[in-house]
């Protein structure tokens, strides 16, 4: 499909930056990895900035629906994930059903700071 598009010249009009790249170095670039023209985009595009957000409630996330918010950084027990592993498979004591119970109102602890770092 791509060769039918090619102009007389020989330059294709889907030619990309990460094609070009193969063309050069040989090889294709693994998705994460930075290509050519990754100095330049960082110079052009400015970095995104999020909102810093003080967390005081836990909203529960059922599985297979979107984030509250837009993704800042690892959410590793900032939300009370609804469902997963089968009723038994995991063990929990009558405080931790009580815990559970009360975290869906309200944080326990100290709030989450924007500065907290993460143990």
């Amino acid at each position: 499909y791509w060769d039918k598009l090619s102009l007389s010249a020989g330059i294709s009009p889907a030619t990309s930056p990460r094609r070009a790249e193969g063309l050069l170095l040989g090889r294709l670039p693994l998705p994460m990895e930075p290509s050519i023209l990754s100095p330049l985009e960082q110079l052009i595009e400015p970095p995104l900035q999020y909102k810093l957000m003080t967390i005081r409630h836990i909203p529960p996330v059922m599985p297979g629906t979107g984030m509250p918010h837009p993704y800042v950084g690892d959410c590793i027990q900032c939300h009370l994930m609804v469902g997963g592993p089968a009723a038994g498979s995991q063990f929990k004591t009558p405080y931790g059903a009580v815990l559970e119970n009360l975290s869906r109102v309200h944080k326990l602890g100290p709030p989450i700071l924007p500065t907290t770092r993460q143990p």
